[in-house]
């Protein structure tokens, strides 16, 4: 044990070797308690670790990788509404490529319908994963998948979106919140305080959307905004078509349009016959091909982008650090956040061709 509670104060890295040095112990000693080898007691296992972490050590990852088992993680995806998903998948496996010499791998199961999230679940635990990732398409899930996942002892984190009946580690979503405050902060500037307005959401099963309305229509009344209309339109182009006819037949003076999913063509498409300044302003969702090219003709305003990218490669960051830093021999006592959210941003039609990398950071590239 080290006596008298005091920090060493070195002048560069604290190593192994000054580990053992101020312990009176070999360097195997060290070397078996900080990667969670056999051969030596948990008591001083633990006097081990506590030493290292009153000495400042800091964990050389990449080494210690080298000494344990492989990392594996099961990754659960929607096969449907690819344009959301699609980029998630992207961002995950341009981290794990980043995390390959960390000894960390990942394998993708593509459900086609919710049924098959259950027996995706336990291929991943009968496989012996030591994390799955699951991107809800939905609220909720159906009765057998919330028994087989509460008796899942793989942990289990949430992307993309929250899932309220399965249990997570993480969740890792977009701040919906902070979406639909600003497609009401950015309507309200040239309606200034009094106008009318509407929102189009996808589905009410899905918790993104849900929220994502709700931000909005509580900041729009805020700022004195009426909110006429709340349409489902399950991204159905038909259904957006009638549902935005019967807002303008009933409301010809509607000053803006909140477009919280990913489609808004039929949208620009409704408008396009109709005098400039009978057209309402319009906020999109991502910069999916309609988007921009809505926002190219000036028929969108402005978009909220939700950068699922970066979202794909912060749950494989996650996991990785989660499962690292639990581990008995882990010096660090950071502990995971139950919940991270990415930041939306707002692009316009200025901008929009600012967001160009692959890897989800925000920078612009040019040739």
């Amino acid at each position: 044990m080290i006596g008298g509670g005091e920090r060493m104060k070195a002048t560069g890295k604290v190593t192994v070797k000054d580990i053992a040095q101020r312990m009176g112990v070999s360097l195997s000693t060290v070397n078996k308690a900080l990667t969670g080898k056999s051969g030596i007691s948990e008591k001083r296992r633990a006097e081990v670790i506590a030493a290292a972490r009153e000495m400042g050590y800091e964990v050389n990852h990449v080494a210690q990788s080298l000494s344990r088992k492989p990392i594996n993680i099961g990754i659960i995806i929607p096969g449907g509404w690819q344009q959301y998903f699609a980029p998630i998948e992207q961002g995950m496996r341009y981290e794990l490529e980043q995390l390959y010499q960390s000894n960390v791998g990942g394998e993708f199961c593509h459900i086609e319908n919710s049924s098959d999230i259950a027996e995706a679940l336990s291929l991943f635990e009968n496989d012996a994963y030591d994390i799955i990732i699951y991107c809800p398409s939905l609220i909720n899930v159906d009765e057998r998948t919330a028994a087989i996942a509460a008796d899942c002892k793989t942990p289990i984190m949430l992307v993309g979106a929250d899932c309220s009946s399965l249990k997570s580690v993480c969740t890792v979503s977009i701040d919906t919140e902070l979406s639909g405050k600003m497609a009401a902060d950015f309507l309200n500037i040239p309606l200034g305080g009094s106008g009318k307005v509407a929102v189009l959401m996808g589905s009410k099963l899905l918790d993104t959307h849900i929220s994502k309305t709700i931000a909005f229509i509580e900041r729009a009344c805020e700022l004195g905004l009426s909110v006429t209309d709340v349409h489902e339109t399950g991204d159905d182009p038909d259904t957006m078509a009638r549902c935005i006819k019967r807002t303008y037949e009933k409301c010809p003076d509607l000053g803006g349009i909140y477009v919280a999913t990913g489609s808004v063509k039929p949208i620009v498409e409704f408008f396009a016959d109709k005098p400039r300044e009978a057209r309402p302003y319009i906020v999109a969702t991502d910069v999916y091909d309609d988007v921009r090219d809505g926002m190219k003709r000036g028929a969108v305003a402005a978009t909220v982008f939700q950068n699922q990218v970066l979202m794909g490669r912060l749950a494989i960051d996650c996991a990785y650090r989660y499962l690292v830093e639990k581990s008995s021999y882990s010096v660090t006592e950071r502990k995971l956040s139950k919940r991270l959210y990415v930041t939306p941003h707002l692009f316009l039609p200025s901008n929009l061709d600012c967001f160009t990398s692959d890897d989800g950071n925000d920078y612009r590239k040019e040739q």
